[in-house]
């Protein structure tokens, strides 16, 4: 079998009256691959701000759906929470498992079990503000503590709309982290430079 090949290859090169054009091309190139990085640079930030304004919104949301089976309960927001958590009439109580709890914790706050089995003298002075991963288990325990007669708030999108308004949480060791369990992969809604735990 024989193939025809062309003899002779000819490349035509156009070349431009005014040598500069190449200068102003390059220039030009140059310019919009700058404006490309610096466009992308922005966009990835607001990107994950965007994300997080998002997270902080499905967080919110699922609260609010989630306490419908609820009734009315008193609630507090976490930036109120936060501002009075330092008084002598709060105690923070989290409603989470004590497997939640071992990667952390809202500052101050102690277990439903220690709290249960060791309410104090004092309680009843006490405003309770109670939170879990999203405000619904911890919005049962508020029920339950109200209809006792107790002074008790929910922490609006628990621990997860805690840490959307930029609050610390701590480990066992009482040493701030960026770890946060989430209960499960649905709740996976904190912050992005949180690492998640499920």
């Amino acid at each position: 079998m024989k193939i025809n090949t062309p003899a002779k290859l000819e490349l035509q090169v156009i070349r431009p009256s005014n040598p500069s054009i190449y200068a102003v091309t390059i220039s030009q190139i140059r310019m919009l691959l700058i404006g490309f990085a610096l466009i992308s640079l922005w966009a990835c930030g607001q990107s994950q701000l965007s994300d997080n304004t998002e997270r902080a919104e499905l967080v919110m949301n699922q609260y609010r759906d989630n306490l419908k089976s609820l009734g009315d309960i008193p609630s507090v927001t976490p930036r109120k929470a936060y501002q009075i958590s330092a008084s002598n009439s709060v105690l923070i109580i989290d409603a989470r498992t004590h497997k939640e709890q071992q990667v952390s914790m809202i500052p101050g706050a102690i277990s439903v079990k220690d709290f249960d089995e060791n309410p104090g003298k004092d309680i009843r002075s006490k405003k309770l503000l109670v939170y879990c991963t999203i405000g619904y288990r911890s919005g049962i325990r508020v029920k339950r503590y109200c209809s006792s007669g107790l002074d008790a708030y929910n922490i609006e999108g628990g621990i997860l709309g805690w840490l959307h308004d930029g609050l610390p949480v701590e480990d066992t060791e009482k040493v701030l982290t960026r770890k946060i369990h989430v209960y499960g992969k649905d709740w996976d809604l904190a912050p992005l430079d949180y690492e998640s735990v499920y």
